[in-house]
């Protein structure tokens, strides 16, 4: 026989549980995953629910979670009087475990330190001082500033076009060079090879017809000085 109360609860409507919840991130389980405290509850779930892949879950965040199939699924952090972050191009960057590829190019205001390789497949402008241990290029380099790496090239060094609009470039040594030009111009005042002084320019001027022995001997030395100063050769 039934009782008037339980009557009167079978008569009166029942509230409906509601397809979402809010809960609050209050620990990460070891895995990763989140570790709920839902809203109107005094300790955190034990049980770890799934979340959708563009939810990274974070300690503290606000979370909104969808029942489906008898639990619940995190649908994703929920933001309060926060300004959104803008992105004005999903595919601007490509990220794998491995790498990230910029499809719409990088622009770095601070120092970057590369302890691997770093591929430039198109161009590299420098406006700043560039330091380098070794520079290979396929295309054109560059610099609105100082390029001195003082490095040491054990292999060869080949190099479509190079303007340096700086101060200087300094090479301590390079075993072999090629440069896929018309040649190698030179516009500076002086210039030096071997690791000897930089000499301005020399006048030598060349001989008459008239010429005797005693003066062409003394043109010969003439030049054999102005070669060394340059360090082409060793002039005693």
């Amino acid at each position: 026989m039934i009782t008037a109360e339980e009557l009167v609860q079978e008569t009166e409507p029942q509230e409906a549980e509601s397809d979402f919840k809010l809960g609050t991130v209050a620990d990460l389980f070891e895995n990763g995953t989140a570790k709920i405290q839902f809203d109107g509850e005094e300790t955190p779930s034990e049980k770890q629910y799934a979340y959708l892949s563009s939810y990274t879950p974070a300690k503290d965040d606000r979370v909104l979670l969808g029942a489906m199939g008898g639990t619940y699924i995190i649908l994703g952090k929920v933001n309060y009087d926060v300004s959104p972050d803008v992105e004005e191009e999903i595919d601007r960057y490509l990220f794998d475990l491995k790498q990230v590829i910029m499809k719409k190019g990088l622009s770095i205001t601070g120092n970057t330190d590369v302890a691997g390789n770093l591929n430039v497949t198109g161009s590299a402008d420098v406006s700043g001082t560039m330091s380098a241990g070794s520079v290979s290029s396929g295309g054109d380099i560059t610099a609105n500033g100082t390029v001195d790496s003082d490095s040491v090239v054990t292999g060869s060094a080949t190099i479509g076009q190079t303007t340096i609009n700086g101060d200087q470039m300094s090479t301590r040594y390079v075993e072999a060079t090629s440069v896929s030009t018309n040649g190698f111009r030179h516009t500076g005042t002086s210039i030096a090879f071997f690791g000897g002084s930089s000499t301005q320019q020399k006048s030598v001027y060349k001989l008459n017809s008239t010429a005797t022995l005693p003066d062409v001997i003394s043109k010969v030395n003439q030049l054999l000085t102005a070669l060394g100063d340059y360090y082409l050769i060793y002039s005693r």
